[in-house]
């Protein structure tokens, strides 16, 4: 997750703290951006994760879990 200012993430999807990487991923999709805003309880903007991120990380899980 990649720290920004406010700058242009108003039009940037949200993605709450503690989603799991399929829900971040399902919101990318849905939209038509390849990075979202992540915000916590509070809604405060807390850093942004891009689609990227989200399939690389995925994709470690999934070799972790054959090579298991």
């Amino acid at each position: 997750m990649e720290t920004t200012g406010l700058g242009d993430e108003r039009s940037l999807p949200v993605v709450k703290s503690g989603a799991t990487l399929e829900a971040a991923a399902k919101v990318l999709t849905n939209s038509s951006h390849d990075t979202a805003v992540v915000a916590g309880e509070n809604g405060r903007h807390l850093g942004t994760v891009c689609l990227r991120q989200i399939t690389s990380a995925l994709s470690s899980t999934i070799e972790a879990g054959e090579n298991a």
